[in-house]
């Protein structure tokens, strides 16, 4: 992940917040520098893991769709396939 503003990179640090120990990704010039030259931009890895799920899940279904396609496809080629190979060979 890249930061918007000043396009450097984010860094995992580790967080501890009300007692529990939690990551979070923070724009690495903010981290060396401070807020003067780029704002405090952070991602909770909790966020980040439900997002990327999220993003799985739908590659996923995208994925099965398209491979039913290609399943079709293929069966729909096997079928003609005895008429074409007569075809070629009358050719």
């Amino acid at each position: 992940m890249t930061c918007k503003e000043c396009g450097s990179p984010f860094v995992a640090m580790n967080r501890y917040w009300n007692g529990n120990l939690r990551v979070e990704y923070i724009c690495k010039t903010y981290l060396q520098q401070g807020k003067e030259t780029c704002a405090s931009h952070r991602v909770h890895e909790e966020w980040l893991d439900r997002q990327l799920e999220t993003l799985l899940a739908e590659k996923r279904e995208w994925s099965l769709a398209e491979l039913n396609k290609l399943m079709e496809t293929q069966k729909m080629w096997a079928l003609r396939k005895p008429i074409l190979d007569a075809h070629i060979f009358v050719l």
